[in-house]
């Protein structure tokens, strides 16, 4: 698949997304953690004024280059900058097992359609409510559920575009969630980052998907 199957202007305005490669898990809310080798880690939002800086971890794997990743989760080959952020020699080969911090990845992941999967399906590996809940707490730099109040104003990521909303009481983050929540959205975002003609379009198998990031933030 081309990897310019998806560009930068395809995503307003949003907050990154953190995303592990497969998400039947839950997503944890600690600052830091540890992964297994080659899967995309979390990283927790710091700070409630600043903006949100949501970000995957990738475990480097044997023969992987920060060229190489540059180019498979921003498309381009600006390795420099990912070497700046976590404080590499741009030149240093990388030590499998070890991992490097990629803020606000234009793609997420690369997925390889297996037998019977659909859109609907794999949609569901990546996104989901629980997920989506822990989005919008690290979009707002929160850690805990208790720390939402009444009165408060919510940063709420959406696909089309971020979105303000004011707590009202008796509101919780899962009662909010299931306003904004909507997985034909992120089915949508995958279908569109990979020429297909929405939800119902059958899949080949073996074909390999880009899982875009739906809350990308322009630069």
């Amino acid at each position: 698949m081309a990897a310019n199957a998806v560009s930068r202007n395809q995503f307003g305005r949003r907050c990154d997304l953190k995303v592990t490669k497969q998400w039947k898990w839950a997503i944890s809310l600690v600052l830091s953690m540890s992964v297994l080798a080659a899967s995309p880690g979390i990283a927790a939002a710091t700070g409630k004024g600043a903006e949100a800086a949501i970000s995957i971890y990738y475990g480097i794997k044997k023969g992987d280059t920060l060229y190489g990743i540059s180019k498979r989760h921003y498309l381009t080959g600006d390795f420099a900058s990912v070497a700046k952020a976590n404080g590499l020699d741009p030149q240093a080969k990388l030590k499998a097992g070890s991992r490097v911090k990629l803020s606000n990845p234009l793609v997420l992941d690369y997925y390889t359609v297996a037998q019977g999967d659909t859109l609907f399906a794999i949609a569901g590996k990546y996104f989901s409510r629980g997920n989506y809940i822990s989005i919008m707490m690290q979009c707002n730099g929160m850690t805990n559920t208790s720390e939402l109040k009444a009165g408060m104003t919510l940063r709420i990521p959406l696909p089309a575009g971020e979105r303000k909303h004011q707590v009202k009481k008796g509101e919780t983050l899962f009662s909010i969630s299931a306003n904004y929540y909507k997985q034909a959205d992120y089915i949508a975002a995958i279908a569109k980052s990979n020429g297909l003609n929405g939800a119902k379009e059958s899949i080949k198998l073996g074909k390999t998907l880009i899982i875009p990031n739906p809350f990308y933030t322009a630069k």
